[in-house]
């Protein structure tokens, strides 16, 4: 038989209200962290993505010091140089793809722990194959924080304010070749070169505890927008010391993450892929355009002007003002341009809300900003190299040099925003193969200008044709995942329950026939009413499951009550990309009724006291997605509801999320299921509703149960 719901339409606006992940709702604050947060996160990520080119370019004013005291030759000390830019380009690619497994704070801790290590050494050692390999070291250490600066922008900023922060988040990397000259002429002049490396060490030790104390976790696998409470190394320690203090989060439960070795591949799979591939390729030679320039300015002036090493060190403070000027203003143009884009195409702009980029030429919106400032860097560097020539006034020099490190920064950040914007979901990585690009042109600095402009045509392309190639991978990509579901979801279902099943009962299953697998046990008859009979993996519009199906008992005993779970294995936590399974509808005491013709099963009205009812939610999965919804059918066998799980009876998020199938099994006592059946939920995105992509789950999660006492 089957019935409706039993509910008012009180209940059904309650269970609408505290069901926001069943609804998919569009109003999930895309961070929880205020403006102000939001800055101090920004400008600590900042400040710890500096001690990248500091160290490098701190280093050039005592390379002949080190040479002298070392007994080695300038092209020996220069090799210490290739060594640390080889490192700088590696090293990110593997605390890239960790920071995206395992969170922001171990990566920077991390990172941390070697660069302070190693410059401690590098401070004591007195021999060149020393230097040698501690420069190494101190490279790889300091190298992943450049692209953690970007990655944690991405976490928390949206496309439309990301133009802005994206810019306070670069300025370290941009300032620090300006500086570190000038800290490295004065440092090694009085205090000997040693002291360069107690500096950062002791610098970077400063930096690093207010950090261990106070950074929070950012990463959105992890804590989504921030409403999942982190643990374990993930969690600051001021959280731990003021509980009440931490980040706002829900009881949502927090993910068991399983973290892989970091894959380097991860990063330089992106160089081929498109459109992001010709970005990449095009911000590494602007931002080598930038070293091309600065590279040049002691040798150049000292013959040209006669300056000093400290009058040198001080010719760099243009090129620094040249690229905090254009964070501020290049910012502010990124932002507005994106807003009149969104605007054209009849869209809203929502600030803290993800807005998906699939019907939108995100392309389009940033290199409207980001050509121009290229075709500016390119004319400007052309017009320093005919004016140097005539050994024009230094004030001259230097404004000039202020205009090219305004237009290359600007250029540089567009395309680094651009970039977040296409792999947002794991923008460490995509940082990380940013900056290895970055690192392996640097040797073009005769002929900057020219390969700017060759590289104007790659960025046209991304302009006329990015969204096209960017919507034809999002179709080839949901048409495999689609393929993909349909073959492995029978397998994905006896997944959680593999160490119920013997291996010739998942055998069968690597073996399809035809379109659909074996079943290891009985299939379990449902329809709803009007429709037809579930046959596994048939797909099923959402909204023709509103009310409890109807279940068919026909190899099922006589006199022989069963309990049947209902469980959707596709759910993403609001705000997150945290896969986790949801109860749909848990129910005890079902038999069939053998004094009828009928081969239905009767369905009580209420549970009891020792078998509560978990009231039937139906499916609600977000428009524009396909879930897999899965029956089990138990044997009831006189057990009993486990209390530890009596938080699954309400109707909510928080009481439905996190469902571990197996620990409730372990914890009922049941048996291996007699029966199930599972079908795949469509949600067409209807009249009113926003077609958008589905959020790719990035990591998994189930609810922690305690269930060590006896539950009957």
């Amino acid at each position: 038989m089957s019935q409706d719901i039993p509910s008012t339409p009180q209940e059904d606006d309650r269970v609408d209200e505290e069901t926001p992940l069943l609804h998919a709702p569009n109003d999930e604050p895309y961070s929880v962290f205020t403006p102000t947060q939001k800055r101090l996160i920004i400008l600590t990520a900042a400040l710890a993505s500096s001690f990248s080119p500091l160290s490098a370019n701190i280093y050039y004013p005592a390379m002949n010091s080190i040479s002298k005291d070392l007994r080695v030759s300038p092209s020996q000390i220069n090799l210490t140089i290739t060594t640390y830019m080889i490192c700088q380009g590696i090293a990110p690619m593997l605390t890239g793809s960790l920071a995206d497994q395992a969170g922001r704070r171990p990566a920077y801790i991390l990172c941390f722990a070697i660069y302070i290590a190693g410059n401690i050494a590098l401070a004591l050692q007195h021999s060149y194959p020393a230097l040698l390999v501690l420069r190494a070291v101190q490279s790889c250490g300091s190298s992943g924080t450049v692209a953690l600066s970007s990655a944690v922008a991405a976490d928390i900023i949206t496309s439309a304010e990301r133009g802005m922060y994206m810019g306070l988040a670069s300025l370290g990397n941009i300032l620090a070749p300006s500086i570190g000259p000038i800290l490295g002429g004065i440092l090694s002049k009085y205090l000997g070169w040693q002291s360069i490396f107690w500096f950062l060490a002791i610098t970077a030790t400063s930096f690093f505890l207010p950090l261990l104390f106070f950074f929070p976790e950012t990463c959105r696998g992890i804590v989504g927008n921030g409403c999942i409470s982190p643990v374990g190394w993930n969690r600051s320690i001021w959280s731990h010391l003021h509980p009440t203090s931490a980040t706002p989060h829900s009881t949502l439960p927090t993910p068991h993450r399983r973290i892989y070795f970091p894959n380097p591949c991860s990063s330089l799979i992106l160089l081929f892929h498109r459109p992001v591939g010709l970005v990449l390729l095009a911000n590494g030679v602007v931002f080598s355009s930038y070293y091309a320039v600065t590279a040049g300015v002691p040798a150049l002036f000292h013959e040209l002007y006669n300056l000093d090493e400290l009058g040198i060190g001080l010719c760099f403070i243009p090129a620094g003002l040249g690229s905090l000027a254009s964070a501020g203003v290049n910012g502010v143009l990124v932002d507005w341009n994106y807003r009149q884009t969104r605007s054209k195409a009849g869209q809203t702009v929502h600030k803290n809300q993800r807005q998906d980029i699939t019907g939108f030429p995100i392309e389009q919106a940033r290199l409207q900003i980001g050509l121009p400032m290229t075709v500016l860097a390119a004319v400007s560097i052309i017009g320093y190299g005919a004016l140097i020539s005539v050994q024009p006034p230094l004030i001259l020099a230097l404004l000039v040099v202020f205009v090219i490190c305004f237009c290359i920064t600007s250029a540089y950040n567009v395309m680094n925003v651009l970039i977040v914007d296409l792999y947002y979901e794991t923008p460490a990585t995509a940082m990380a193969a940013n900056n290895l690009v970055r690192i392996g042109v640097q040797w073009t600095y005769c002929l900057v200008s020219g390969v700017i402009v060759l590289v104007l045509p790659l960025l046209g392309a991304v302009y006329l044709r990015g969204w096209a190639w960017r919507k034809r991978a999002v179709e080839i990509e949901a048409q495999r995942e689609i393929i993909q579901d349909r073959e492995t979801s029978y397998l994905t279902v006896l997944i959680l329950f593999n160490d119920m099943y013997s291996p010739t009962a998942i055998l069968p299953l690597l073996w399809p026939t035809g379109q659909f697998f074996h079943w290891p046990s009985h299939q379990l008859d449902i329809r709803y009413p009007n429709g037809p009979w579930i046959t596994p993996g048939m797909e099923l519009d959402i909204r023709d499951t509103n009310t409890l199906p109807e279940i068919n008992s026909a190899a099922l005993k006589c006199n022989k009550e069963y309990i049947i779970l209902f469980i959707d294995l596709d759910a993403i936590l609001p705000g997150t990309h945290i896969e986790t399974v949801i109860l749909h509808w848990y129910q005890a005491g079902l038999s069939k009724n053998c004094t009828q013709d009928s081969p239905l099963i009767d369905i009580p009205n209420h549970g009891s006291e020792e078998h509560p009812t978990a009231p039937y939610i139906a499916p609600r999965a977000p428009p524009n997605t396909h879930h897999r919804y899965v029956y089990l059918l138990f044997a009831q066998d006189g057990r009993k509801f486990p209390e530890c799980f009596a938080h699954v009876i309400p109707k909510t998020i928080d009481a439905r999320a996190g469902f571990d199938v197996r620990e409730f099994m372990s914890a009922a006592e049941l048996s291996p299921p007699v029966a199930m059946n599972y079908f795949v939920g469509r949600h067409e995105p209807g009249h009113g509703e926003t077609a958008t992509v589905p959020v790719r789950a990035t990591t998994t999660s189930f609810r922690s149960v305690d269930c060590t006492t006896s539950l009957g």
